[in-house]
């Protein structure tokens, strides 16, 4: 069974030229994986941004309170 197929390019070096569908399913399998791990990190182990900073979360009248009167252009 061969997952790779090689051949020789005009330079004489050995390239792969056909990759088997069955890693199609690895690579997918892989991916879904990752999802599934990420999804559980960020339930159970992940904090929110406002944790971290030990600030209560910023409301849209507080950030419009820190903006200046005018603001110079650039």
């Amino acid at each position: 069974m061969n997952l790779i197929e090689w051949a020789l390019n005009p330079w004489g070096q050995e390239v792969p030229i056909h990759i088997g569908w069955s890693l199609l399913w690895v690579s997918a399998i892989g991916g879904l994986l990752f999802l599934i791990v990420h999804a559980i990190y960020i339930r159970y182990w992940a904090k929110p941004a406002s944790v971290h900073s030990g600030e209560p979360p910023a409301t849209a009248s507080t950030i419009a309170a820190q903006v200046p009167e005018r603001v110079d252009r650039h």
